[in-house]
């Protein structure tokens, strides 16, 4: 099992994924934001968006992954293929040589994680495990290119990223899932926990419709020495906001946007 330190203040010191850069700075799926116009030359999750943000100066991406019908992890968000291509058929049930055939919005690749992990070896990706299916290939790739410090594992689901752990053969960073987020920040709120037992917490700032994140909450969290990572952050207002609260990373689709506030306020 990927283990951790129980002197939960050195987490940074632990994973090189929270402490490799000043402030976390997260494209979403790669800098995909630059297709929004109707283009599709930097598509989400492919080569050329990772390219793109890697060109851009980030060192962190975030990204997702679901398995094949033979156990082969490919960085897709979607479970189904219907809103890049058209085509209603699931990933699970596709073979690698059916996916190496398919060309999304007619010219991406879907890129293997192991692939990816090697064309990009200097890039850290925060990884969203999307099901159950790929939780052991996931591990499989990660052991198999001991990309361990290169690494943060996430998902909605607790279990699922405490199954990933146990079948990592290395200290690999991970957050925590929705459950254990919540409890975690009800805790906080209420004065009754001190410690956290994971590296970082990736949150969002709202939840149906309700601001869940203020700056006293964030404070809180920070003095655990835990990590706080915001998603999907993309108005300039709550961007600036976050950063003066003192969060640790941002989670964005607007990455150049993110890059000009990091610059001005001297954490690029």
């Amino acid at each position: 099992m990927s283990k951790i330190n129980k002197n939960f203040k050195s987490f940074e010191e632990q994973f090189h994924f929270l402490n490799s850069r000043r402030f976390i700075a997260l494209p979403h799926r790669g800098a995909h934001f630059f297709s929004r116009n109707n283009s599709n030359q930097y598509l989400e999750n492919t080569h050329s968006a990772f390219t793109k943000a890697r060109d851009l100066g980030f060192t962190h991406i975030e990204t997702d992954v679901h398995a094949s019908k033979d156990s082969i992890p490919y960085i897709i968000h979607d479970p189904t293929l219907k809103r890049l291509t058209g085509n209603d058929v699931a990933l699970k049930d596709l073979t690698s040589k059916d996916i190496e055939k398919i060309r999304l919005k007619g010219s991406h690749l879907i890129p293997k994680l192991e692939e990816t992990l090697e064309e990009f070896p200097s890039t850290y990706f925060n990884i969203d495990a999307k099901s159950w299916k790929v939780v052991e290939p996931l591990a499989d790739v990660i052991n198999k290119t001991e990309t361990f410090d290169r690494i943060c594992i996430a998902s909605f689901n607790d279990q699922r990223i405490s199954h990933i752990r146990n079948l990592i053969k290395g200290s690999i960073c991970f957050s925590a899932g929705t459950l254990k987020s919540l409890s975690i920040m009800i805790s906080l709120r209420l004065g009754v926990i001190s410690d956290i037992d994971v590296p970082c917490l990736e949150l969002p700032l709202f939840y149906r419709g309700i601001k869940v994140l203020n700056r006293s909450l964030i404070k809180k969290i920070k003095q655990t020495g835990t990590k706080i990572i915001v998603w999907v952050i993309n108005k300039e207002n709550h961007i600036n906001e976050l950063i003066d609260f003192g969060v640790d990373g941002l989670i964005v689709d607007d990455c150049l946007l993110l890059k000009k506030i990091l610059i001005k306020k001297g954490l690029w």
